[in-house]
């Protein structure tokens, strides 16, 4: 080692040594400090409860007191109702727009349903048609079956009549 070497390592040390003076003394001094802060806050804590003795022994001090305790908690419990009024605002919001949301579910259903009720209704115009027209059908074709019927018939009778007046024509031809 080189004596600037030593030089410095003998300085380090001394300041390590005068720093750790100091350390100690204001270590002392906090101490110190601390518990002066410590009996002074004793001393006027007692003062506080002997003049707090002494006002409680005033008439309307005990009612004063319980008034002030009394604000105080009023005052926690409006804190607590305006607390529960902002969530029950909250949950009103929610519900309010849920049941907007089904509103509107409930007008496009209903509107589905008008429209499924028209396309029906049409059909069914469309079927009554047809069954109308259908059955004016039927009725023309049962006329003209029963005009063919009766055509039929009369030509039948006309048939017979000719064929039971032709033998015995025939008969009286075969005589001549």
């Amino acid at each position: 080692m080189t004596r600037s070497t030593r030089k410095s390592i003998g300085l380090v040390n001394e300041l390590l040594c005068d720093l750790k003076k100091q350390l100690y003394l204001e270590r002392m001094t906090t101490n110190e400090k601390s518990s002066r802060y410590k009996e002074t806050i004793a001393r006027y804590e007692s003062i506080w409860e002997n003049y707090q003795a002494i006002y409680m022994t005033f008439p309307k001090a005990k009612e004063v007191r319980d008034l002030r305790v009394a604000v105080k908690l009023d005052g926690i419990k409006l804190a607590s109702r305006r607390v529960e009024m902002g969530d029950l605002r909250k949950k009103i919001k929610t519900l309010q727009e849920v049941t907007d949301k089904q509103n509107t579910c409930m007008t496009v259903e209903v509107a589905e349903l008008m429209l499924k009720r028209m396309a029906c209704a049409a059909k069914r115009e469309m079927l009554q048609k047809n069954l109308r027209e259908l059955k004016a059908e039927v009725t023309l074709l049962k006329k003209e079956k029963t005009q063919m019927l009766e055509s039929l018939v009369v030509r039948g009778k006309a048939a017979a009549a000719a064929t039971a007046v032709a033998p015995a024509g025939l008969s009286g031809m075969h005589g001549e």
